[in-house]
């Protein structure tokens, strides 16, 4: 008699841990780009409920940086090998340069352990012609935070400054996007954002606002104005514009900041690239 043959066990399921992103993946041709579109809501909370009117809530892409595994094992690019931490914090941020202002563009030459590294921050591309640096890590070895230790004053890198220019090139954020990720060593034109300040009385009248939001970065974009309390009172606030707080509070979540908006009367701070960009 033959014996039976034994099948190799077959791995349990595991179902998703909590701090695994729910996403859809697109990757553009370039391997160097990617966008993720993520959920707006909280974790473990259903995107339904986020109100749909009068604040249209929905996804934002973000410009994915490299699996960090990979980027370890790929071949240096003229600098030493480094490990890369196993979590990354977002990094304290400085205080705003100022309500309406912005200071001048700077240049900052970024070097990443390999082209495949990250730089150590999260950007988005809906801004038509720039890259939104949503998010800053305070992670020691990254091309962000090492620039950023021996900048001059004045000149670091923060969450919420705007890329006009990867190694002098302008153009729309998909191309800069395309060229931040191509090599390992880029230069990147910083320009910090204008800030300015609205308060709104609504009463029981929709802001007529529909806002985009990404996942950890803690600003909402304006994809859109309609007939509301915006228009009727807020002219300056435009398409394209972002809500970086609410009430006098900032890194706000998606949530709160929906919560905030629903008030009767609400005072916003929002940013903008600069006209002159």
């Amino acid at each position: 008699l033959k014996a039976a043959s034994r099948q190799p066990p077959q791995p349990a399921f595991r179902p998703p841990r909590p701090h695994e992103p729910r996403a859809l993946e697109a990757r553009s041709q370039d391997p160097g780009v990617a966008a993720m579109y993520y959920c707006c809501c909280s974790e473990g909370e259903p995107a339904e409920n986020l109100p749909e009117n009068p604040i249209i809530a929905s996804a934002i892409p973000l410009f994915e940086e490299k699996d960090e595994a990979a980027a370890a094992n790929a071949a240096p690019a003229d600098v030493e090998p480094v490990a890369l931490p196993a979590e990354q914090v977002p990094a304290p941020q400085p205080p705003p340069a100022g309500n309406g202002t912005a200071t001048e563009a700077f240049d900052a030459v970024l070097v990443r352990l390999s082209a495949v590294a990250a730089f150590g921050w999260r950007v988005d591309g809906q801004t038509a012609r720039a890259l939104y640096i949503g998010s800053v890590f305070s992670d020691s070895t990254s091309a962000v935070s090492k620039y950023n230790a021996t900048a001059p004053p004045g000149k670091d890198i923060r969450e919420g400054d705007y890329i006009t220019h990867v190694d002098g090139i302008a153009g729309s954020s998909k191309a800069l996007g395309e060229l931040l990720y191509k090599k390992a060593k880029v230069k990147v034109t910083v320009q910090r954002p204008s800030i300015y300040v609205v308060n709104l009385k609504k009463g029981d009248k929709p802001l007529g606002l529909d806002l985009k939001y990404a996942k950890d970065v803690t600003s909402a974009f304006i994809v859109d104005i309609g007939e509301g309390v915006v228009k009727e009172q807020a002219s300056e606030i435009g398409v394209g514009h972002r809500i970086v707080g609410a009430n006098g509070k900032r890194a706000m979540t998606a949530k709160e900041l929906v919560q905030a908006l629903k008030a009767s009367e609400v005072t916003l701070e929002l940013s903008k690239l600069p006209a002159a960009q």
